[in-house]
């Protein structure tokens, strides 16, 4: 059974945008369910670089092994506090 409130988060995430991401990150929310990531190589090209694609897979693979999770891009995370890293193609995630 998943004892993680995905539809909640995620309804709030739709509702509020990026306001509800900002708290998840103000209020350090990265968790055993959640996970944020950085998108490293910034390309011009239409898909992730191969660092973030495996990034993306490792990601991936520890949610599968687990009740799940969600995956929050754009963050970075250093000296154990995250902050917004906004990154240029968004719509590369789209194409990976």
């Amino acid at each position: 059974m998943n004892d993680f409130p995905y539809d909640t988060i995620l309804e709030k995430i739709k509702s509020e945008g990026e306001s509800e991401i900002e708290k998840l990150i103000l209020n350090q929310i990265e968790s055993f369910y959640i996970d944020f990531k950085e998108v490293v190589d910034y390309q011009t090209t239409q898909k992730l670089s191969e660092s973030d694609r495996k990034n993306l897979a490792k990601a991936v693979s520890g949610f599968s092994n687990t009740s799940g999770g969600l995956i929050i891009w754009g963050v970075k995370e250093s000296g154990g506090k995250a902050m917004k890293a906004p990154f240029k193609n968004p719509k590369n995630l789209l194409n990976y």
